[in-house]
């Protein structure tokens, strides 16, 4: 970057500065260097967060001590470039008859057009072929949307995911105009198969622990109520009805209270089915 001052007085303060939608880096003294009086060259290193479109400036100050009573802000618009930056291979678990969608998220500067995104399969022991973006076969299609600080994610999509695709690499090109790289996707056909497997397990799994749940709520209860009936509050029920009956006299002709015999009812019932619910468990 060369900025460039005229003589004054006081002696002007001459930096440069970068501006990037991330940051603004200056440039200070001990990264310039002077070639001829009032001409300064700055080393200014882009990275990745630079990329896009950028404002360089040069900017010149006079002081009289600590105080400014000059300033002169010159500033231009740049751009940096860069190529599509390298990614691992992509991994995807298709299931036959299916779609699939598989996203491929990187940075660039451009953005790609579509006709730059290539897909390309390669059948085993067989000539392999390529398609560009915006000339895909009716199965297949490209999405492609920009992110922020020069992240782009396409979209790979397979409307309908057929056999051969088990017997065909894929690779995916990038390019746009800086540089290219290539992408390759990895379809797991084998662990597709057992993550369905495995999902319907799970599936399978949580509906006998709800069961089990509702039993063991069951029990619970019945192990409440049962700890409200006993043995020893019916027979205290039993005296308590025989005091005021008026067959008190005979105990042959003593009637059990009906309530008192549905009582005995449920404790026994209950009793049941708590060994029987411990059985489960």
């Amino acid at each position: 970057i060369e900025c460039q001052t005229t003589d004054g007085y006081p002696k002007p303060i001459t930096r440069a500065s970068v501006k990037s939608s991330l940051q603004t880096r200056y440039l200070d003294a001990e990264e310039s260097s002077t070639t001829g009086p009032g001409t300064y060259h700055y080393k200014f290193k882009p990275t990745l967060d630079d990329g896009g479109r950028i404002d360089v400036s040069c900017v010149t100050q006079q002081y009289i001590g600590s105080k400014l009573i000059n300033a002169k802000n010159d500033v231009r618009e740049s751009v940096v470039n860069f190529p599509p930056q390298p990614k691992q291979p992509m991994e995807a678990y298709p299931e036959v008859g299916k779609p699939l969608t598989v996203h491929l998220l990187f940075r660039a500067y451009p953005k790609p057009t579509m006709s730059q995104i290539q897909w390309t399969f390669t059948p085993a022991n067989e000539k392999e072929i390529t398609y560009n973006g915006d000339n895909l076969p009716d199965n297949f299609r490209i999405e492609t949307s920009s992110l922020d600080d020069g992240f782009y994610d396409i979209s790979f999509i397979i409307r309908n995911v057929t056999e051969d695709l088990k017997y065909k690499g894929q690779r995916i090109r990038v390019n746009n105009g800086v540089g290219s790289e290539d992408y390759y996707m990895d379809l797991d056909f084998d662990r597709a198969v057992w993550t369905a497997l495995l999902e319907k397990t799970r599936t399978e799994i949580f509906a006998l622990k709800e069961k089990l749940s509702i039993k063991r709520k069951l029990v619970r209860e019945l192990k409440r109520r049962l700890n409200i009936i006993t043995p020893e509050d019916t027979t205290q029920r039993l005296e308590n009805c025989q005091e005021y009956t008026t067959h008190k006299s005979t105990t042959e002709n003593f009637v059990i209270p009906q309530e008192v015999e549905e009582d005995e009812k449920i404790r026994k019932k209950a009793s049941s089915v708590i060994n029987w619910g411990k059985s489960w468990f």
